[in-house]
């Protein structure tokens, strides 16, 4: 059994990237999709293989866990009054299996291979950056959704180029995966640069870059931009500041390279319209370098008979894309206003998208707030939230080993700006489990 439990520790990292593919349909109901993934069944195997584990080696326990009960306790009271028990349910289960995992992987994680996980850590990421570039080849090939895995929301059709989701259900939660990657090469490059670091760093922030996700990408430069001034301060050194190029010529690389996907992609696209969508969107409308449409020109007297190449969906900054996602935070919070109860304790776990459809906001009970702090809010109330403030705190310094651990807190607040970015517990298992995983030994990071 203890071998099993470490070959599931192991292989952890890699599993962490399959969040959607390959998974299991077990059918749905009018508020949920019941889907089964490859993290859902290694978190129930894990958790399996660790009680027993638990009851073999009793691991000494801080005493401070308890504070973890409350919160615990008011989740699975919230079931009574959700709107959505089975959403409730399942909700409540799947967060006392992450927690059950976290707390083996604090508690029970003893003599692993450091290197062996590195490698399969690292591997793994070299592996689905690879994929996502050829996901997006693929995609310009004209290959069917059903061999490239994109969703529907990411082939070039949208804005000419492609932007590929991996094994994830979207862009968003692949370059959300990539987040804990790409900031421990570059805190590993302030510590022990090298070529084989640099290339790899390059390679891992252009496939960042290529997923397009605004919520991963701006997640990024915040985390990256604290990890780099603590760690200036700390060895009274800038000379971490020379890993800023790298990011900078990989976000140039990643920026031709969707020039060229457009230019090459079946809809009408240019090099340059590529890059000005690119650039357009990214920064949420601000830099628009695009084409102005001229006088037009007389139509010729005989038409063309070549077929002309369809326009792509979207012409630059999808404004509709932030709004949707404000309009369902200020329409949770409206819901949450309703009366001094619902402000108290919520409208109970797994709620949230009920509540929306039944006030009318949403087309779906399925619809998800889209920001889990407000989720959140809605489902927990003030009394819940309270609750869980010091129960993360403490998770939190359960996983920190040290005081100069700035990679662990830069990952945490990459992991933390993303939250504002989406909702969705089944496919965000790296959130809670990748911290639990890594540690710091004399500010030397291993895992």
């Amino acid at each position: 059994m203890k071998k099993l439990y470490r070959a599931l520790v192991y292989i952890l990292p890699a599993v962490l990237f399959f969040s959607y593919h390959p998974v299991i349909s077990l059918g749905q109901t009018e508020s949920m999709y019941l889907e089964l993934s490859i993290p859902l069944i290694w978190l129930v195997l894990f958790d399996g293989v660790s009680f027993v584990q638990f009851v073999k080696e009793r691991p000494k326990l801080n005493k401070n866990l308890l504070y973890l009960l409350p919160f615990l306790v008011f989740l699975a009271a919230s079931i009574l009054w959700s709107p959505n028990k089975l959403r409730a349910i399942l909700t409540v289960g799947m967060f006392i299996l992450i927690v059950f995992a976290i707390l083996s992987l604090i508690f029970l994680k003893k003599n692993l291979d450091n290197k062996l996980l590195v490698k399969i850590f690292l591997g793994s990421t070299i592996f689905v950056c690879a994929w996502c570039w050829l996901q997006s080849l693929i995609d310009l090939l004209g290959v069917g959704r059903e061999v490239s895995l994109m969703c529907v929301g990411c082939t070039s059709e949208m804005f000419g180029f492609p932007h590929p989701n991996g094994f994830a259900i979207e862009p968003q939660f692949m370059g959300n995966l990539l987040l804990a990657p790409a900031l421990y090469i570059i805190y590993m490059l302030v510590k022990k640069p090298s070529k084989k670091l640099y290339l790899l760093g390059f390679f891992v922030l252009a496939t960042l870059f290529l997923t397009f996700s605004r919520g991963a990408i701006y997640s990024f430069a915040a985390a990256l931009f604290f990890m780099l001034v603590a760690l200036g301060i700390k060895k009274k050194s800038w000379k971490c500041l020379k890993t800023i190029p790298l990011v900078l010529v990989a976000f140039l690389f990643t920026l031709n390279a969707q020039g060229i996907f457009a230019a090459a992609s079946k809809t009408n696209d240019t090099y340059f319209s590529g890059i000005s969508k690119s650039l357009n969107q990214l920064s949420l409308g601000i830099i628009d370098i695009s084409e102005k449409p001229s006088a037009p020109e007389p139509a010729p007297q005989e038409e063309p008979t070549k077929t002309q190449a369809p326009e792509s969906a979207f012409d630059g900054y999808v404004e509709e894309s932030t709004n949707t996602r404000l309009r369902l935070s200020d329409q949770a919070v409206k819901i949450w206003q309703q009366d001094a109860g619902t402000m108290l304790v919520g409208v109970g776990v797994g709620g949230a998208g009920t509540k929306l459809y039944e006030n009318g906001y949403s087309a779906s009970p399925r619809e998800i707030v889209q920001n889990e702090i407000f989720e959140l809010l809605l489902e927990l109330g003030l009394i819940g939230c309270a609750l869980l403030i010091p129960a993360a705190v403490l998770i939190f310094k359960e996983t920190k080993k040290n005081k100069s651990n700035i990679f662990l807190f830069s990952l945490y607040i990459a992991f933390g700006l993303s939250f504002m970015f989406f909702s969705g517990l089944p496919n965000a298992l790296h959130i809670f489990l990748l911290p639990a995983l890594m540690k710091t030994k004399d500010d030397i990071i291993t895992l």
